[in-house]
């Protein structure tokens, strides 16, 4: 019932501009579409920021499914999750050769990391908990925001990568970043340098900071 619930929802929210799909090929007639799997892996890796199991399918609509799938899952959460993925996928070209080839195993680790990022300011905190404060009038400048930390986190995602290399020949990104302590260890280097931008930018009093999340709700 929560899916048709969800489904139904979307649609009353967003007509035929979005849909949302819970059987592989149903036609939703909406001009873009998240479909279930998806929906639920992004779920685990931002909502429950546990990356690391959003690559066990199988879990996802098993032993995980009332964690995933419940009512704190809204309409606008989907599109946010929608947009997020978009932005993520929009990077992929930016990652070295070696995440390139495995970014089916890491996206979700990515999204993990945007989404911490986001949540270092009060706007980006809120966006996430309520995003139809923005969504429903501001969802380009969302979107651009999501895309700009994207990269920044990609970038260090690619130093963290040559740099783990070099001290150790055997390691691999792809087991790194589906391990629970692998992730929590790239997090933790993530958070240090949004702090460090942060407050770099605060001292400045700069306005506009392309690292922590930093649009306004829409009037």
């Amino acid at each position: 019932m929560v899916l048709r619930d969800l489904q139904r929802g979307v649609t009353d929210t967003f007509g035929k501009s979005f849909g949302f799909e819970i059987k592989v090929g149903e036609k939703t007639g909406a001009s873009e579409v998240l479909e279930n799997s998806l929906a639920a892996q992004l779920v685990m890796a931002i909502y429950l920021r546990e990356p690391w199991a959003a690559v066990r399918k199988v879990r996802l609509f098993d032993q995980d499914y009332r964690r995933i799938f419940n009512r704190s899952i809204t309409p606008y959460k989907l599109r946010l999750l929608f947009l997020l993925d978009r932005a993520i996928q929009s990077v992929r070209d930016d990652f070295r050769d070696e995440l390139q080839s495995s970014f089916a195993s890491i996206k979700f680790t990515l999204a993990h990391l945007v989404a911490e990022v986001v949540r270092q300011s009060e706007a980006g905190h809120q966006l996430l908990e309520i995003p139809e404060r923005w969504l429903k009038n501001a969802e380009e400048p969302v979107y651009e925001a999501l895309v700009q930390i994207a990269g920044e986190v990609t970038d260090l995602i690619n130093f963290h990568v040559e740099q783990e290399s070099e001290l150790d020949e055997n390691y691999d990104s792809k087991v790194a970043f589906k391990s629970r302590s692998g992730v929590l260890r790239l997090q933790g280097e993530v958070l240090r340098d949004a702090k460090r931008q942060a407050a770099r930018d605060a001292r400045k009093q700069t306005t506009g900071n392309s690292y922590l999340f930093s649009v306004s709700p829409a009037p």
